[in-house]
């Protein structure tokens, strides 16, 4: 009987400095705790400044390496107003490669106009907004928002290797109303990334005819942004 005693004095003893290291010993689920405790970022009275690239699609011929540069104010957590500035640099594009190896005087009818400079004021609606965690221990905030635009564009038809006689109209001006989205992510209080997709519409004129017809032209950017 004393033995049985005594083995279980030695067990106990043996045991309590294991436990005790046990519950020193932090839970993996610490951090995802500590950085889902953090309140989420607001983002009323913020503003947010933009850096980005991207390109634009949508148009048969042609296609733009674009840059941009967008500042943005938020009156409180869903509402807010911007301004965008977006540049492009266009380029031929598959198709116009394609017409020219099939049928090389049929090149003579494309003619495609491009944006090389456009800038609107842009009011946006945030829907959406909160954080998770990256990695079980990061927690990155982020927020969606629609977004309304009115402002101008400069438009210039493009020239295409190959063309003959085709006039070259100047560089004009027109109204461009926009409409898209943009997705933000914000890695600190300060910085993060943006993405924005918009739809930029303009009446494009045929060099020709000078007809002019409505037509959507997608931009696609993506960039850091900086949050003060």
């Amino acid at each position: 009987m004393m033995a049985r005693w005594l083995s279980l004095l030695v067990a106990a003893f043996l045991l309590c400095p294991t436990g005790a290291r046990a519950q020193e010993r932090p839970s993996p689920f610490s951090k995802i705790k500590e950085a889902v405790a953090r309140k989420a970022f607001t983002l009323e009275s913020t503003s947010a400044l933009s850096l980005s690239v991207g390109a634009a699609f949508g148009q048969e011929y042609t296609r733009d390496l674009q840059f941009g540069l967008s500042y943005r104010y938020f009156f409180n957590d869903y509402l807010g107003i911007g301004v965008t500035v977006l540049g492009g640099l266009p380029f031929e594009g598959g198709l116009t490669d394609e017409i020219r190896s099939a049928r090389p005087e049929a090149i003579n009818n494309v003619r495609p106009e491009t944006m090389r400079l456009a800038g609107t004021v842009d009011l946006h609606l945030v829907p959406i907004y909160g954080k998770f965690v990256l990695f079980g221990r990061f927690s990155v905030h982020y927020d969606l928002s629609l977004c309304v635009g009115f402002g101008v564009a400069l438009v210039q038809g493009k020239g295409l290797d190959g063309q003959i006689n085709i006039p070259t109209l100047p560089q004009r001006g027109t109204f461009t109303p926009s409409f898209g989205a943009g997705f933000r992510l914000l890695f600190s209080q300060h910085v993060g990334m943006t993405v924005d997709f918009r739809d930029y519409l303009w009446d494009e004129q045929n060099p020709i005819t000078r007809q002019k017809s409505w037509s959507n032209h997608y931009s696609v950017t993506l960039g850091p942004t900086f949050r003060f």
